[in-house]
């Protein structure tokens, strides 16, 4: 098979290279990192791809807010809020600091400086 087929797509977006162990964008330097990065997405986001966007956005909710809670939005026209909602509730169960790290790791990917 291919591993992890119908698993958690937040596998896809990061992976967990760097993220355990040794890594140095943990507690502190992390805490410090994420509030200069989501000003850079906000920033940034004209000129980032929508599924980057969307995917940015998932982690930032994740990161700051924590597991989702809220309703599926409704409604034909409402295709990203839907794919937003979906990121988000897909990354259920993952630490806010680890959401952080892939948050900062996405942006560096798509070439954000913060």
């Amino acid at each position: 098979g291919r591993g992890a087929a119908g698993g958690p797509p937040y596998s896809l977006v990061g992976g967990s290279d760097g993220l355990e162990g040794g890594s140095p964008m943990v507690g502190a330097a992390l805490h410090e990192a994420f509030p200069r990065a989501e000003a850079a997405w906000k920033r940034h986001k004209e000129r980032l791809p929508g599924k980057t966007c969307r995917e940015l956005w998932a982690l930032q909710k994740q990161a700051t807010t924590g597991d989702c809670t809220e309703e599926k939005p409704s409604g034909m026209f409402n295709g990203s809020a839907k794919e937003q909602w979906r990121l988000w509730a897909a990354l259920q169960g993952l630490p806010e600091q680890e959401a952080k790290a892939m948050f900062l790791e996405r942006l560096r990917r798509d070439g954000v400086d913060f």
